[in-house]
C-alpha cells in the first residue's frame, strides 16, 4: 500500500511539471515563469500572466487541482491592496468561523487579483463586493458558482440583510421616540445597498407622516468630505440622524463634536452595529444590527449545499433589528 501511494505522489508530481512544462512552451515562457504567475509572484508581465492562466484553462489545469477540501475564494474590495474595513471584518470572520467547521478551505482575494479566479482554482466564489465598478468585474466570472453578500447580482446565488427594512425600522424607533426630523447620513451613494437604504428612509417617513427634505440626506462624495455631509444635515435642524454603514459611525460622532452637538443632548443617533465596539462607545450606541452570523452561517450552508448538488434558493433575505442603548434622546 505504501508502495502504491509513493507511485501515485510520483505520478501527480510528474504529471504537475508536465504540464507546467506545456503552458511553457506553448506561451513561449521558461516554466519557472509559469511558476511565478501561479504563485503570484512580481515581475511577471501582465501580458505574460493572462497568456499563461488562459493556457492553462484550456488545459484543464490547476496547481491546486490535487486537493481533496472545497477550496473558497472570499472576493473583496481592494484594487491596488487588500481593502478590509469593519463591515468587512465582521463578514470574513463569521465565515471562516464557519467554514472551518465545515473543513472548507477559504481564500481572501481582492478584486485586481480577478484574473486568478477560475474553477481549477477555486470550487465556490463568496463575494461581498458592493461598489458599482467593481460590481461589472464580478459578471466576468465563469463557470463558477457565485454567492453574493449584500450585493445581489442577477445570475447569481444572493444572500442579504434587509437594507430597506434597516432603515424604515431605524425612522419607526425614531418617530416612537417623538422625532420628526430625521437626517440620513450615505457613505457610499452609487451601490445597491446604499440605494434600497434611501428607498427605506423614505418609505419610512411617508408611513409615519413625515415630509421628505432632500437636504437632510446627504453623502460623503468624491469632493467632499464627511465632515462636511454632516454639518449640511446639522444646517436644516435635525433633532435625529441615521448614519448607514458600519464605517462611519466613530467619523460621524467626531464631527458632530467638532460642530459642537453633544449625543444625545443635542442630537440623537441610529448607527449600525459593530459587535466589537458599538456597546463601548461613548455614550454606547443605538444601532441597526444586520445579523452577520446568520448571513456568514447561510451562506456556508449555502456552500455545502452547492456542493453536494443539493437545491439551492437563489435569494435569502435576513431582516435588521434595533438594538437599543442611549445615543436616542426621547422627545416629550
Amino acid at each position: 500500500m505504501k508502495k502504491l501511494l509513493k507511485k501515485r505522489k510520483s505520478c501527480n508530481k510528474s504529471k504537475m511539471k508536465n504540464n507546467i512544462k506545456e503552458i511553457a512552451r506553448i506561451v513561449g515562457v521558461s516554466p519557472s515563469t509559469v511558476s511565478r504567475v501561479f504563485n503570484k509572484r512580481p515581475y511577471v508581465k501582465e501580458e505574460i500572466v493572462k497568456k499563461v492562466l488562459e493556457t492553462a484553462k484550456k488545459l484543464n489545469y490547476s496547481p491546486k487541482q490535487t486537493a481533496r477540501k472545497t477550496n473558497i475564494g472570499i472576493l473583496i474590495e481592494g484594487i491596488d491592496t487588500i481593502n478590509i474595513g469593519e463591515y468587512e471584518k465582521m463578514l470574513i470572520t463569521t465565515l471562516a468561523k464557519y467554514m472551518l467547521l465545515n473543513n472548507f478551505t477559504f481564500e481572501i482575494i481582492p478584486i485586481s487579483e480577478i484574473d486568478f479566479i477560475y474553477k481549477h482554482f477555486y470550487d465556490v466564489i463568496i463575494s461581498i463586493i458592493y461598489g458599482s465598478e467593481t460590481t461589472e468585474k464580478i459578471k466576468d466570472i465563469k463557470d463558477i458558482p457565485i454567492i453574493t453578500i449584500n450585493n445581489p447580482i442577477e445570475g447569481c446565488f444572493n444572500i442579504y440583510s434587509d437594507h430597506r427594512q434597516g432603515i424604515e425600522i431605524a425612522v419607526d424607533y425614531l418617530f416612537s421616540k417623538g422625532h420628526k426630523k430625521i437626517g440620513l447620513f450615505r457613505r457610499n451613494s452609487s451601490s445597491w445597498g446604499s440605494e434600497e437604504r434611501l428607498k427605506g428612509y423614505i418609505d419610512g417617513l411617508k408611513r409615519n407622516k413625515i415630509g421628505f427634505d432632500k437636504d437632510l440626506t446627504q453623502e460623503e462624495d468624491k469632493n467632499g468630505t464627511l465632515l462636511q455631509a454632516i454639518a449640511k444635515i446639522c444646517k436644516k435642524s435635525p433633532t435625529a440622524i441615521i448614519s448607514c454603514g458600519e464605517d462611519t459611525v466613530i467619523e460621524v460622532l467626531y464631527s458632530l463634536n467638532l460642530i459642537n452637538k453633544k449625543v444625545p443632548d443635542d442630537i440623537s443617533i441610529i448607527s449600525f452595529e459593530i459587535t466589537a465596539i458599538s456597546k463601548y462607545l461613548v455614550p454606547p450606541q443605538t444601532t441597526i444590527y444586520q445579523n452577520f452570523e446568520k448571513i456568514g452561517e447561510t451562506a456556508v450552508e449555502m456552500v455545502r449545499k452547492i456542493m453536494k448538488g443539493e437545491k439551492v434558493n437563489k435569494e435569502i433575505v435576513i431582516k435588521n433589528e434595533i438594538i437599543e442603548r442611549e445615543t436616542v434622546k426621547e422627545i416629550k
